[in-house]
Formats: C-alpha cells, sequence, structure tokens
C-alpha cells in the first residue's frame, strides 16, 4: 500500500509571507489610526481650514504620483529590501513633523513628503511581493489587503478615543504611534532577502547601472495600468459618491453610510484570498475582471434606484449595491493583480509594479472628478452612467489580458514566461 507523505507548509505559513502579513498589519494599524484624524486634527487644534486641507491634500496626491516608477525602478537597482527600510525610516520623520504643523505651507510640505512615500512604498511592497512570494503572488497579495482592510478598521475604531477627547495631547499619542509603526516594520522588513533585478544581480561597479527602464516602451502593459486606473474609481464610489448620495437624495438614516464602509471591510477581510483563486493566470484573470465590470454595473444600479423606496427597503437595496460592490472590487483587485504581475517580465519586476501602483493614485484623482458631476446631475441615471463605465472598462481590460495571454503563449516556447525584451 502507497503510503502519503505529510503534507509540507502552505504558502502562507512561509517566513517571508508571515513577514509581509505582520508589517502590513502594524503599518496598516497606525495609518488607520491617524488617517480618520488627521482632518480633525489640522483643523480644529493646528487651525487650518477645511478648504486649506481639501486643496493640500490635492496638490500632494499629485505629488506623490511621482514616486511609483522611479522606486520601482530603483528597486530593480539596488535591492527592494533597502529601498523599503529607507522609505519606512523617512516616513516615521515625516509622519512626526505633523506635531510642528502651524501653517498651510509646512502642511503641504508634509503632506506632499507623506504621499510621495506612501507611493513609493506601495510601489516597492508590490516588487517586494513579486520577489519572495513566487507563484503565490496574488494569493499573497490578497491576503496582505485582507489584513489591511481589518488594521485600517482597527485603527479606526482606536482613533475614537482621540476624536472623544479632541485634545493635542490625544492627537500628538496617535501621531507617534503611527510613527512608531513605520519604524518597526522598517526593522521587521530587515528579515527579507533583499531583491534585485536578476539582470543587474551580481553586477559591481558601473555594472550596476546596466538596468533598463523598459516598462515605458511597453504598450500593452502601459494600457492595462491606465485602463484599470479608470477601473479603480470604483474607490470613489464608497468614500465619496454613496455618503452623499445616501444623505441628500434617499431616506436611509445617516448611519447606513458606516453600514456600508463595514460590510466593505468585513467582506474584503473574509473573502478576498478566497476570491484570488479564480485569477490564478492570465485567461482566468481576464474573465474575473469581466465579471468585475457586471458586479460594479449592478451596484450602481440598485444604488441609484435606492432613492425610490421608503426607509427600511431602501436600507436594503443600498446593502445590496454595497455587497455587489464589494464582489466587483474583490473580483477586479485580483484580476488586476495578476495582470500586473504575469505581464511583467520577471527581469524587471520592481519597475513594471512600480507603474501598475500608480493606478491607485490615479483612480483617487479621477474618481470624485469622473463620479460627482455624473451623480449629483443626472441622480439615477448618472449611477447607470457610471456603471458602464466600469462595464466598458472591464470588457477592454478583458480584451487586453486576452491579446497578452496570446503574446505569453507565443513566446513561452522561446524565452520562458514573457521574455524580458518583447
Amino acid at each position: 500500500m502507497t503510503t502519503v507523505s505529510a503534507r509540507g507548509p502552505r504558502w502562507y505559513e512561509s517566513r517571508n509571507t508571515r513577514i509581509l502579513a505582520v508589517t502590513a498589519g502594524i503599518n496598516m494599524f497606525g495609518t488607520g489610526l491617524f488617517l480618520t484624524t488627521s482632518v480633525v486634527y489640522l483643523t480644529s487644534i493646528v487651525g487650518l481650514s477645511p478648504g486649506h486641507v481639501s486643496l493640500g491634500l490635492t496638490i500632494a496626491g499629485l505629488v506623490g504620483l511621482s514616486s511609483n516608477l522611479p522606486f520601482g525602478y530603483l528597486a530593480d537597482l539596488i535591492g527592494t529590501r533597502s529601498m523599503l527600510v529607507h522609505v519606512n525610516l523617512a516616513q516615521a520623520v515625516v509622519t512626526v513633523g505633523y506635531l510642528w504643523v502651524h501653517s498651510f505651507s509646512v502642511f503641504l510640505l508634509l503632506a506632499s513628503g507623506e504621499l510621495f512615500l506612501a507611493n513609493a512604498s506601495s510601489a516597492l511592497r508590490g516588487a517586494l511581493i513579486a520577489a519572495v512570494a513566487g507563484e503565490h503572488r496574488v494569493q499573497t497579495r490578497a491576503l496582505l489587503r485582507a489584513i489591511t482592510n481589518a488594521a485600517i478598521a482597527l485603527g479606526a475604531m482606536c482613533s475614537g478615543i482621540a476624536l472623544h477627547y479632541n485634545s493635542r495631547a490625544a492627537y500628538v499619542v496617535l501621531i507617534l504611534i503611527d510613527a512608531a509603526s513605520y519604524l518597526i516594520v522598517g526593522i521587521i522588513v530587515l528579515g527579507l532577502p533583499n531583491q534585485r533585478s536578476s539582470a543587474n544581480r551580481g553586477a559591481r561597479g558601473p555594472r550596476r547601472h546596466a538596468v533598463k527602464l523598459v516598462v515605458i516602451r511597453d504598450w500593452r502593459y502601459l494600457s492595462m495600468t491606465l485602463i484599470s486606473s479608470v477601473m479603480s474609481i470604483h474607490g470613489a464610489l464608497l468614500q465619496v459618491a454613496v455618503p452623499i448620495w445616501i444623505v441628500y437624495n434617499t431616506s436611509a438614516p445617516r448611519w447606513s453610510v458606516s453600514l456600508l464602509f463595514l460590510l466593505n471591510t468585513a467582506a474584503c477581510a473574509l473573502f478576498q484570498v478566497r476570491l484570488s483563486k479564480y485569477a490564478n493566470g492570465i485567461p482566468a484573470a481576464s474573465r474575473v475582471i469581466l465579471a468585475s465590470g457586471i458586479f460594479l454595473l449592478g451596484a450602481c444600479i440598485l444604488i441609484g434606484y435606492s432613492a425610490e423606496f421608503s426607509t427600511w427597503v431602501c436600507l436594503i437595496v443600498l446593502a445590496c449595491g454595497g455587497i455587489m460592490h464589494a464582489c466587483g472590487e474583490m473580483l477586479q483587485q485580483a484580476g488586476g493583480w495578476t495582470l500586473a504581475f504575469d505581464m511583467a517580465p520577471a527581469n524587471y519586476q520592481g519597475q513594471y509594479q512600480g507603474l501598475y501602483s500608480m493606478s491607485g493614485g490615479i483612480a483617487n484623482a479621477l474618481g470624485p472628478v469622473i463620479i460627482i458631476p455624473l451623480v449629483t446631475s443626472f441622480g439615477a441615471t448618472g449611477w447607470q452612467l457610471v456603471g458602464f463605465i466600469f462595464t466598458v472598462t472591464g470588457v477592454t481590460l478583458s480584451l487586453v489580458g486576452r491579446a497578452s495571454s496570446r503574446l505569453y503563449e507565443a513566446n513561452s516556447h522561446i524565452a520562458g514566461p514573457l521574455s524580458s525584451e518583447y
């Protein structure tokens, strides 16, 4: 009789995955603490006007977009872990700087530095996952997103203590905890391998500068990132459009805004990893993204028509829309991660993940500009138009993925997974 050997450790039990998970949890807990209180701190304690805070964050967001690709390139050149350690140390310094904000100019400088480094960290983490997670990189990214959602929610709940007291001392404690979280993460990350591009590995002296910036010539990847940026505006639905819609256009109670946030956070924490298995490979990812566009269309239709119903029916319709939104969001994320990893040459994952990480920042800038005018001007019809945008981008992104899959198959017998010079 054949005996079955003991099963080895699962992918999420590896040392590298545990380190990534712990650092994501610590980092996002600190972010959740300060993120949910920063506007209140800046307006009620520092004395800045809401208009100045909004303007500063908009400018800082644009500045932040300039770091993704350069830091992804530096990850290939110098090493992902080394860059991430230094970025975390810099984030700790910038965060502590908020203790000395006294004017709009200082706030703008700190906010720009903060988002510049946050985008750099996002690019480096994508490259680090590509380097150390192997064939389970999409599942690893899904796991980290689930942990991120849970950690931010926990941080946001703890920040309620500072909001209750609304004193400078309370906010100082939050800022210092947030800064400490970056220092702790920087130390823990040292336990990961310092991966460089295989095209640069082992090089010395001038040869270390031989890494090429190839991603800017890869029109397929550029197209995929741009389309993903448009599709990723689904984040603005929950953060901006839905709260405005509920408060000014429906009979639902105001606390239903928090309910939808809770549904979204819980769904991502519980099901993001499970759904990611359906995006294994470019063809599967293309199908998942197509399904994502349909789910997001359904969510928009339900949210738009919620204004037609009485309080409790409206609340049920909104909850159903929120669930469909969460499903569409998780599927889009899983499919997008697969395309981002699998369409990138193995030799240049740093710069490719750096470029792809820009899609979130671009979406944050585009989302309110696209969605708010449509929803506020056209009501339910506007919501349908927003849903149509998701469907069109889902179909387009799926086609880009399928075209890349055919290219992958054509090149696989020559150079293995996506030749570094295609």
